[in-house]
């Protein structure tokens, strides 16, 4: 059954207290979410026992888990999964406080608002969606692309939201209206595959499935940077992340086994 396990920042799992005291599912902690994996659960990186007593992990999702995020206020985990729902989990005992359905098809990513308490995802049926954790039906449905919404980022500011998708786009939402207000495409060769916005929100990084990374300046919609070939990943880029603070560095992880950090 697919399920979700969460690690404390150090390394340890971490086990949430139970309503009675005991141990509740397996939650995170520490500033981002964990990683999902393709048997459906998402794993940190202590697996220096197969399964330690105790242990417990968070069920519900009836197919695969594809992403996870935590809210800014490390309170509530979010889940994506093949089954089309998006999922909430509270950090204190471990439970689903509540199901998003609406995906028609796998969900492959989420994303947690910097501000509060909306959040994005997006899916296989080319529609990224914007939520409010009060009510359980999308309140924005961003429609616009003609493939699979891969990647979903939220701005800085809170108030625009990135979707990256398998038909060679990245766009930019505003997330009051739910209008594309930035399309961007010059210079993508293949699909992206990740993407990442710069802390001072001013530019929008992306991978894609041909190894590229591209930098845009989201002001003025122009690319900025592209890898070249010979620097490029030899395989998809599945992760990008930008340096905390100035964002001066900007680190990209790709198929090919390999990191590369990019100034």
């Amino acid at each position: 059954m697919p399920t979700i396990s969460v690690y404390h920042a150090q390394l340890r799992r971490y086990r949430p207290r139970g309503p009675n005291g005991g141990s509740g599912g397996a939650v995170a902690n520490g500033g981002g979410g964990g990683a999902a994996a393709p048997d459906g659960t998402a794993v940190g990186d202590d697996d220096d026992e197969a399964e330690p007593p105790g242990t417990s992990r968070l069920y519900g999702h009836t197919a695969a888990v594809h992403a996870v995020d935590m809210t800014v206020d490390q309170r509530l985990i979010l889940s994506g999964s093949s089954d089309g729902t998006v999922r909430v989990w509270g950090m204190e005992f471990g439970s689903c406080l509540a199901v998003y359905p609406g995906h028609v098809f796998p969900v492959w990513d989420v994303a947690s608002c910097p501000l509060g308490h909306w959040f994005a995802s997006g899916g296989a049926d080319r529609v990224a969606r914007l939520w409010v954790s009060e009510r359980t039906a999308p309140l924005r449905l961003l429609v616009g692309h003609s493939a699979d919404v891969d990647v979903v980022r939220w701005h800085p500011n809170g108030t625009l939201v990135g979707t990256a998708s398998a038909d060679r786009t990245l766009r930019l939402w505003d997330v009051r209206e739910g209008k594309c207000v930035r399309y961007l495409s010059g210079g993508l060769y293949g699909s992206p595959t990740s993407m990442a916005m710069s802390p001072d929100g001013l530019h929008l990084a992306a991978g894609t499935d041909e190894g590229q990374v591209l930098v845009w300046d989201l002001g003025t919609a122009r690319r900025l940077a592209a890898s070249p070939p010979a620097a490029s990943h030899s395989g998809p880029v599945w992760a990008l992340c930008y340096s905390n603070g100035d964002g001066t560095l900007l680190a990209s992880g790709g198929a090919d086994e390999t990191v590369r950090l990019w100034r």
